[in-house]
């Protein structure tokens, strides 16, 4: 999974949980979307969360830049941002496949996710 989270303490969150849930996931953490996208290159994850709010590449750029490029195509992508829904349709809006989870931040609802997501993971990972 690749964090892309500006937020020190959002990010630490974020991994410290998933060490602790699925010690089998590797996550690296970007600080922005353009260290993201060198990580993308690089690592080639299941999984993208990102926030939105960054500089100098914010999240809105990443995920057109990502879903614009076909060796993507099967990657999940998950926002949690401070925007409201409001302000994130005034900037252009998400692409419906992109899950949005608002801050502060629910680990119970994010947990959510990434059971499901290690679990089909895992089935794929056994039927070869």
């Amino acid at each position: 999974m690749l964090i892309v989270e500006d937020d020190a303490a959002v990010a630490t969150l974020i991994t410290a949980t998933l060490a602790k849930l699925y010690p089998e996931v590797k996550c690296v953490v970007a600080t922005d979307g353009l260290d993201a996208i060198l990580h993308l290159e690089r690592q080639r994850p299941s999984v993208l969360i990102t926030d939105l709010n960054m500089t100098p590449f914010d999240g809105f750029s990443l995920i057109k830049m990502v879903l614009s490029r076909s060796e993507y195509k099967s990657l999940s992508i998950v926002v949690i941002s401070g925007l409201s829904e409001q302000e994130i349709q005034e900037r252009g809006g998400l692409p419906s496949n992109v899950l949005f989870y608002a801050k502060p931040l629910s680990m119970e609802r994010l947990k959510g996710f990434f059971d499901a997501h290690v679990q089909l993971h895992r089935r794929q990972v056994l039927s070869g």
